[in-house]
Protein backbone atom coordinates (compact mmCIF):
# COMPACT_ATOMS: atom_id res chain seq x y z
CA UNK A 1 0.00 0.00 0.00
CA UNK A 2 1.16 3.13 -0.94
CA UNK A 3 1.72 6.37 1.22
CA UNK A 4 -1.37 9.15 0.65
CA UNK A 5 0.07 12.07 0.01
CA UNK A 6 -1.34 14.80 -1.59
CA UNK A 7 -0.67 15.11 -5.67
CA UNK A 8 1.34 17.84 -7.07
CA UNK A 9 -0.65 20.50 -8.65
CA UNK A 10 -0.13 20.24 -13.01
CA UNK A 11 0.85 23.90 -12.86
CA UNK A 12 0.64 27.01 -10.40
CA UNK A 13 -1.63 29.59 -9.63
CA UNK A 14 -0.46 32.97 -10.46
CA UNK A 15 0.44 35.59 -7.82
CA UNK A 16 -2.14 37.17 -6.49
CA UNK A 17 0.14 39.73 -4.73
CA UNK A 18 0.64 42.52 -7.24
CA UNK A 19 4.47 43.10 -6.13
CA UNK A 20 7.11 40.63 -5.98
CA UNK A 21 8.83 39.30 -2.44
CA UNK A 22 11.37 41.50 -1.04
CA UNK A 23 14.73 39.90 -2.41
CA UNK A 24 17.23 38.01 0.05
CA UNK A 25 20.66 39.53 0.48
CA UNK A 26 23.25 37.27 -0.74
CA UNK A 27 25.10 35.02 1.46
CA UNK A 28 28.22 35.37 2.44
CA UNK A 29 31.10 33.20 4.28
CA UNK A 30 31.26 34.09 8.36
CA UNK A 31 34.04 35.14 9.55
CA UNK A 32 36.41 31.89 10.99
CA UNK A 33 35.48 32.09 14.95
CA UNK A 34 38.66 29.99 16.63
CA UNK A 35 36.24 29.22 19.86
CA UNK A 36 32.80 28.27 18.54
CA UNK A 37 30.22 28.77 21.47
CA UNK A 38 28.78 25.99 23.16
CA UNK A 39 25.21 24.97 23.45
CA UNK A 40 23.10 27.29 25.05
CA UNK A 41 21.10 24.91 27.22
CA UNK A 42 21.96 21.28 28.25
CA UNK A 43 21.79 18.73 26.05
CA UNK A 44 17.72 17.10 25.61
CA UNK A 45 16.91 13.25 24.71
CA UNK A 46 13.67 12.65 22.53
CA UNK A 47 10.51 11.88 24.73
CA UNK A 48 10.19 9.20 21.96
CA UNK A 49 12.83 6.24 23.02
CA UNK A 50 12.79 5.21 19.53
CA UNK A 51 14.52 8.57 18.37
CA UNK A 52 17.95 9.96 19.24
CA UNK A 53 18.12 13.30 19.59
CA UNK A 54 21.42 15.34 19.04
CA UNK A 55 21.79 19.60 18.66
CA UNK A 56 24.09 21.21 16.66
CA UNK A 57 25.30 25.21 16.31
CA UNK A 58 26.07 26.12 12.97
CA UNK A 59 26.86 30.33 12.02
CA UNK A 60 23.90 32.11 10.98
CA UNK A 61 23.26 33.80 7.79
CA UNK A 62 25.90 36.54 7.50
CA UNK A 63 25.44 39.55 7.46
CA UNK A 64 22.39 40.19 8.90
CA UNK A 65 19.69 42.09 7.04
CA UNK A 66 19.15 44.05 9.54
CA UNK A 67 21.82 47.14 11.18
CA UNK A 68 23.32 47.05 14.89
CA UNK A 69 20.61 49.43 16.65
CA UNK A 70 19.59 49.23 20.02
CA UNK A 71 15.99 47.71 19.92
CA UNK A 72 12.89 49.86 21.60
CA UNK A 73 12.43 48.95 25.06
CA UNK A 74 10.24 46.25 26.08
CA UNK A 75 6.92 47.17 28.40
CA UNK A 76 7.04 46.94 31.75
CA UNK A 77 4.49 44.93 33.49
CA UNK A 78 1.19 46.31 36.03
CA UNK A 79 -1.48 44.79 36.82
CA UNK A 80 -3.67 48.25 35.32
CA UNK A 81 -5.12 46.85 32.10
CA UNK A 82 -5.40 50.06 30.66
CA UNK A 83 -2.24 50.77 31.34
CA UNK A 84 -0.72 47.69 30.44
CA UNK A 85 -2.13 48.19 26.99
CA UNK A 86 -1.23 51.55 26.19
CA UNK A 87 2.79 50.24 27.25
CA UNK A 88 2.48 47.69 24.55
CA UNK A 89 1.16 50.01 22.05
CA UNK A 90 3.89 52.43 22.72
CA UNK A 91 6.46 49.55 22.00
CA UNK A 92 4.51 48.81 18.77
CA UNK A 93 4.58 51.71 17.44
CA UNK A 94 8.41 52.61 17.86
CA UNK A 95 9.05 49.09 16.46
CA UNK A 96 7.22 49.77 13.75
CA UNK A 97 8.78 53.33 13.51
CA UNK A 98 11.85 51.33 13.29
CA UNK A 99 10.92 48.74 10.79
CA UNK A 100 9.95 52.17 8.26
CA UNK A 101 12.79 53.83 8.82
CA UNK A 102 14.50 50.45 7.63
CA UNK A 103 12.49 49.68 4.68
CA UNK A 104 12.55 53.26 3.66
CA UNK A 105 16.72 53.45 3.70
CA UNK A 106 16.68 56.19 6.52
CA UNK A 107 19.03 54.42 8.60
CA UNK A 108 22.73 55.19 9.00
CA UNK A 109 23.77 51.81 9.98
CA UNK A 110 23.78 48.82 7.41
CA UNK A 111 23.10 44.99 7.82
CA UNK A 112 24.75 43.94 10.85
CA UNK A 113 28.09 42.11 10.60
CA UNK A 114 28.25 40.66 14.07
CA UNK A 115 28.58 37.02 14.16
CA UNK A 116 25.32 35.19 15.46
CA UNK A 117 24.66 31.57 15.63
CA UNK A 118 21.80 28.58 15.17
CA UNK A 119 20.65 25.98 16.41
CA UNK A 120 19.67 22.79 14.85
CA UNK A 121 17.88 19.15 16.11
CA UNK A 122 19.35 16.11 14.73
CA UNK A 123 16.55 13.37 15.26
CA UNK A 124 17.62 9.82 14.58
CA UNK A 125 15.33 7.05 14.16
CA UNK A 126 16.18 3.32 15.42
CA UNK A 127 13.49 2.08 13.93
CA UNK A 128 15.29 27.31 11.43
CA UNK A 129 13.40 42.83 16.07
CA UNK A 130 14.60 40.28 13.72
CA UNK A 131 14.04 41.03 9.67
CA UNK A 132 12.05 37.13 8.96
CA UNK A 133 14.23 36.88 5.91
CA UNK A 134 17.05 36.69 8.26
CA UNK A 135 15.44 33.51 9.49
CA UNK A 136 15.05 32.17 5.51
CA UNK A 137 18.45 32.94 5.23
CA UNK A 138 19.28 31.03 7.90
CA UNK A 139 17.39 28.05 6.80
CA UNK A 140 19.05 28.38 3.26
CA UNK A 141 22.75 28.98 4.54
CA UNK A 142 22.11 25.70 6.91
CA UNK A 143 21.25 24.00 3.62
CA UNK A 144 23.83 24.79 1.06
CA UNK A 145 26.89 25.13 3.62
CA UNK A 146 26.21 22.62 6.45
CA UNK A 147 23.73 19.98 6.64
CA UNK A 148 25.11 16.41 5.53
CA UNK A 149 24.72 15.62 2.24
CA UNK A 150 22.75 12.24 3.93
CA UNK A 151 20.85 10.74 6.11
CA UNK A 152 23.34 8.85 8.78
CA UNK A 153 23.34 6.71 11.84
CA UNK A 154 26.88 7.74 12.75
CA UNK A 155 27.40 10.78 15.84
CA UNK A 156 28.20 14.21 14.80
CA UNK A 157 30.18 17.26 16.30
CA UNK A 158 27.82 19.68 18.01
CA UNK A 159 29.92 22.40 15.42
CA UNK A 160 28.72 20.96 11.91
CA UNK A 161 31.88 21.92 9.36
CA UNK A 162 31.56 24.17 6.60
CA UNK A 163 30.94 22.61 3.12
CA UNK A 164 32.95 23.01 0.14
CA UNK A 165 31.76 25.98 -1.64
CA UNK A 166 31.18 23.71 -4.61
CA UNK A 167 28.89 21.72 -2.36
CA UNK A 168 26.50 24.74 -2.34
CA UNK A 169 26.65 25.27 -6.41
CA UNK A 170 25.69 21.63 -6.94
CA UNK A 171 22.81 21.84 -4.47
CA UNK A 172 21.39 25.01 -5.98
CA UNK A 173 21.28 23.60 -9.56
CA UNK A 174 20.12 19.53 -8.75
CA UNK A 175 18.84 20.03 -4.89
CA UNK A 176 20.06 17.08 -2.68
CA UNK A 177 20.81 13.61 -4.55
CA UNK A 178 20.34 11.67 -0.92
CA UNK A 179 17.75 12.92 0.56
CA UNK A 180 14.07 14.43 0.75
CA UNK A 181 13.79 17.41 2.34
CA UNK A 182 10.03 18.20 3.28
CA UNK A 183 10.01 21.78 4.98
CA UNK A 184 7.10 21.93 8.02
CA UNK A 185 6.72 25.46 9.41
CA UNK A 186 4.16 27.27 12.02
CA UNK A 187 3.20 31.00 11.95
CA UNK A 188 6.51 32.38 11.14
CA UNK A 189 8.23 29.40 10.58
CA UNK A 190 5.50 29.15 7.53
CA UNK A 191 6.30 31.86 5.99
CA UNK A 192 9.93 31.60 6.06
CA UNK A 193 10.74 28.47 5.08
CA UNK A 194 8.37 29.21 2.15
CA UNK A 195 10.19 32.23 1.31
CA UNK A 196 13.23 30.14 1.71
CA UNK A 197 11.40 27.49 -0.89
CA UNK A 198 10.62 30.56 -3.28
CA UNK A 199 14.66 31.76 -3.88
CA UNK A 200 15.99 27.82 -3.80
CA UNK A 201 13.25 25.61 -4.91
CA UNK A 202 15.35 22.47 -5.80
CA UNK A 203 16.62 22.05 -2.04
CA UNK A 204 12.96 21.29 -0.98
CA UNK A 205 10.88 18.51 -2.06
CA UNK A 206 7.65 19.84 -0.46
CA UNK A 207 6.27 22.18 2.21
CA UNK A 208 3.80 21.22 4.97
CA UNK A 209 2.55 24.71 6.37
CA UNK A 210 0.29 25.12 9.70
CA UNK A 211 -1.23 28.59 10.24
CA UNK A 212 1.54 30.26 8.24
CA UNK A 213 2.21 33.95 8.60
CA UNK A 214 1.80 34.82 4.99
CA UNK A 215 0.12 38.28 4.44
CA UNK A 216 -0.79 40.12 1.04
CA UNK A 217 1.36 43.01 0.46
CA UNK A 218 -0.55 46.51 1.28
CA UNK A 219 -1.98 47.55 -2.14
CA UNK A 220 -0.36 51.33 -1.68
CA UNK A 221 2.96 51.95 -0.42
CA UNK A 222 4.78 49.51 1.95
CA UNK A 223 3.61 50.18 5.41
CA UNK A 224 1.85 48.05 8.26
CA UNK A 225 -1.69 47.29 8.28
CA UNK A 226 -4.03 47.61 10.48
CA UNK A 227 -4.16 43.60 11.18
CA UNK A 228 -0.69 43.45 11.21
CA UNK A 229 -0.44 46.03 13.94
CA UNK A 230 -2.83 43.97 16.24
CA UNK A 231 -0.84 41.04 15.33
CA UNK A 232 2.52 42.82 16.39
CA UNK A 233 0.75 44.25 19.60
CA UNK A 234 -0.36 40.61 20.63
CA UNK A 235 2.99 39.59 20.38
CA UNK A 236 4.45 41.80 22.21
CA UNK A 237 1.74 40.90 25.21
CA UNK A 238 2.69 37.77 25.55
CA UNK A 239 4.38 36.28 28.20
CA UNK A 240 7.84 35.09 27.99
CA UNK A 241 8.98 34.26 31.42
CA UNK A 242 8.27 32.50 34.50
CA UNK A 243 9.90 31.53 37.18
CA UNK A 244 10.05 27.54 36.57
CA UNK A 245 8.64 25.06 34.26
CA UNK A 246 5.93 23.93 36.47
CA UNK A 247 4.18 27.52 36.93
CA UNK A 248 4.63 27.99 33.36
CA UNK A 249 2.73 24.35 32.76
CA UNK A 250 -0.21 26.17 35.50
CA UNK A 251 -0.43 29.33 33.64
CA UNK A 252 -0.90 27.53 30.08
CA UNK A 253 -3.37 24.56 31.85
CA UNK A 254 -5.42 27.89 33.34
CA UNK A 255 -5.74 29.07 29.71
CA UNK A 256 -8.88 27.30 27.97
CA UNK A 257 -6.50 27.39 24.66
CA UNK A 258 -3.26 25.19 26.28
CA UNK A 259 -6.09 23.11 28.17
CA UNK A 260 -7.34 22.14 25.21
CA UNK A 261 -4.28 20.47 24.13
CA UNK A 262 -3.53 16.59 24.40
CA UNK A 263 -1.34 16.10 27.67
CA UNK A 264 1.78 14.71 25.90
CA UNK A 265 1.45 17.61 23.29
CA UNK A 266 1.56 20.19 26.00
CA UNK A 267 4.55 18.13 27.54
CA UNK A 268 6.37 18.56 24.15
CA UNK A 269 5.45 22.21 24.40
CA UNK A 270 6.93 22.81 27.79
CA UNK A 271 10.27 20.86 26.52
CA UNK A 272 11.12 22.15 23.39
CA UNK A 273 9.39 25.39 22.98
CA UNK A 274 11.26 27.07 26.78
CA UNK A 275 14.57 26.96 27.82
CA UNK A 276 16.15 27.82 30.95
CA UNK A 277 17.16 31.43 31.48
CA UNK A 278 20.46 31.87 33.20
CA UNK A 279 18.94 34.51 35.44
CA UNK A 280 16.31 32.30 36.83
CA UNK A 281 13.15 30.75 35.37
CA UNK A 282 12.21 29.35 32.17
CA UNK A 283 11.48 31.34 28.67
CA UNK A 284 10.14 31.07 25.36
CA UNK A 285 12.47 30.00 22.79
CA UNK A 286 12.97 30.84 19.31
CA UNK A 287 12.08 29.05 15.88
CA UNK A 288 13.42 26.02 16.23
CA UNK A 289 14.89 24.47 13.13
CA UNK A 290 15.13 20.17 13.02
CA UNK A 291 17.80 18.09 11.32
CA UNK A 292 16.75 14.42 9.98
Amino acid sequence: MTRPSHPRPPSLPPRSCPKPPRSLNALEAPPDVHSPPPLPTPLRSFLNDSYELSTHVVPAAFPRSTPDIPFPEMPTWTPDKQEWNANVRKTADAMIALRVKQWNGELESKGSRTPLWVCVNRNISDGPTDDWRDNSRDILHFFLHYMPASCSPNKLPIHLPRLDPTVAEGRRLHGFTSRINVGIGHSLGGCTVTRAAITEPALFSSLILVDPMIRPHPKGELSITSATYQFTVGAIARQIHWPSRDDARKRFLASPFFAAWHPAVLELYLECGLYDDPNGGGRRSTSLATLD
